[in-house]
């Protein structure tokens, strides 16, 4: 097996988007390629093709590279929650880390999860692997099994990407090779910087000190891209078009443990959608429908929509048959209680939810990890709406209104099941991933337009294959593939 990582001077360094690039890059030229991160601290995960729990980002770098996602392919995932981490490994849930508690928790697993899932790909021709945050902090190094750790089990040379548009990127990669062991030195090979605007070569003569003073050559610099639809697990970096914009307008409430925000990539990126991200109430009131999304913990955020007034004006647009949408955590937030005896979620045995549905939620001790696809229950007769997407959930809604989705494959499994449920303008359900199917989006702004009395307008599809090529096209005329051909022993 051949394989190259790439790691970062910190957090945010472009890590992820470098690693997309390179798997479409390697498929564009016939190679079999494979995305790998051995441990992610991530709220945005999808549900793998052998129905297990990984990163959003090795979800999408596994779509780049034209292969099913696969659990090994993130064999790690820390969840943050209100106690701790939940811990994910080999896509299942696991345990959490209590806050203040020994982060060791059981390191001896997850390392031979690591190990066993590097094993598990070694059919592929290469494997493209990703970092985490930066493989310099020497304060918990024995515990860092992302960085070189895993590479030395591949057997990995590193590229050393650093954000160059945030200033002192020179003196960050060669910090970061200064305090690096080494045999970790000896597997940096090539840096590269990110973000940079403006003229590449005012570059070259600092990137021939890094060269000289470390053995490192330099791979070039990867401009600013604007407006590549991509997941960043390392933090909720969304652009948003301000409400001023778009000619209709959604807002998603920002709740404290908002989770799976990649849901709303597809509308962030629609020309004519105006989008925000949110904690104000009154900027929701403006939007012509409003998004409670994904939960990490659904009775905390429940807490503070109650202390923020999200409750009564929820409740207000309801009532005026004005649109609210409630995805997986957000839909068990909507309902009239939540039931929690197991204390999944806090040691309330019972609370309040909010009210727009007359369904009540029960917090279970199994977490659901499903990919589902079904189409829309429509009131009126006509042709359905196919819908894909994936549930992450602890928890079962017994719904009382009109239900709003027919599942009928659950992993690839025929099934016969009703998911959600519609009251008024109010819909909820546990399918994350919506947004991305375009003929149900397409619907959705051709009522939405109708309702305002203006004229509609086409949606864009396939925003993340758009955004794929867009950065793998950027990537392949910035940095010298030749360099990074040669580094990962396919020239």
């Amino acid at each position: 097996m051949k394989a190259l990582m790439v790691q970062g001077t910190s957090s945010g360094a472009g890590k992820s988007l470098l690693c997309t690039a390179l798997c479409r890059i390697f498929s564009d030229m016939g190679y079999s390629a494979a995305p790998f991160k051995a441990m992610n601290m991530s709220l945005n995960s999808a549900v793998s093709a052998d129905g297990g729990e990984i990163a959003s980002a090795q979800y999408v770098q596994a779509h780049a590279a034209r292969t099913e996602p696969l659990s090994a392919m993130n064999p790690v995932l820390l969840k943050p929650d209100v106690e701790g981490p939940h811990i994910i490994i080999n896509g299942h849930y696991s345990g959490k880390i209590v806050a203040g508690g020994d982060f060791s928790w059981d390191m001896g697993n997850a390392r031979k999860a690591v190990s066993s899932s590097l094993r598990s790909l070694s059919h592929f021709d290469i494997v493209v692997m990703e970092g985490s945050g930066s493989p310099a902090e020497i304060n918990i190094r024995e515990r860092d099994i992302a960085n070189g750790y895993a590479a030395r089990l591949a057997g990995a040379k590193v590229i050393l990407v650093s954000d160059i548009d945030r200033g002192g990127a020179f003196a960050s990669v060669m910090g970061t090779w200064t305090l690096l062991d080494e045999t970790e030195r000896r597997r940096l090979s090539v840096f590269l910087f990110n973000r940079m605007r403006g003229d590449a070569s005012v570059l070259e003569k600092g990137a021939r000190v890094i060269e000289e003073r470390t053995g490192m050559k330099y791979g070039g610099s990867i401009p600013f891209v604007e407006g590549a639809a991509l997941p960043d697990e390392d933090s909720l970096s969304l652009r948003t078009a301000g409400m001023g914009k778009g000619r209709i307008r959604f807002a998603a409430v920002r709740t404290p443990f908002l989770s799976n925000y990649s849901d709303f990539y597809p509308l962030i990126y629609q020309r004519d959608v105006g989008f925000s991200l949110t904690d104000d109430p009154g900027e929701c009131e403006r939007a012509d429908v409003v998004i409670l999304g994904g939960s990490k913990n659904s009775v905390a955020d429940l807490r503070f929509l109650r202390e923020n007034g999200f409750d009564d004006m929820l409740q207000e647009r309801v009532r005026e048959g004005r649109r609210v949408i409630g995805i997986c955590g957000g839909y068990q937030m909507l309902s009239r209680r939540i039931i929690d005896r197991h204390h999944v979620e806090s040691d309330a045995d019972s609370v309040r939810g909010v009210g727009v549905f007359d369904s009540t939620t029960e917090m279970t001790a199994r977490k659901v990890t499903d990919s589902v696809s079904g189409y829309i229950l429509e009131e009126k007769e006509g042709r359905p709406v196919a819908v894909s997407g994936y549930e992450i959930h602890f928890g079962t809604t017994a719904a009382k209104g009109r239900r709003f989705i027919g599942i009928c494959r659950r992993n690839g499994m025929a099934v016969n099941e009703l998911d959600g449920e519609v009251t008024g303008a109010a819909v909820g359900t546990y399918v994350h991933g919506l947004f991305s199917n375009r003929r149900f989006l397409q619907k959705l702004v051709d009522e939405i337009c109708m309702e305002k009395g203006i004229d509609s307008f086409s949606v864009a599809g396939n925003i993340e294959e758009r955004a794929i090529k867009k950065v793998a096209a950027i990537v392949r005329r910035s940095v010298d593939m030749d360099l990074v051909m040669e580094m990962a022993g396919i020239a």
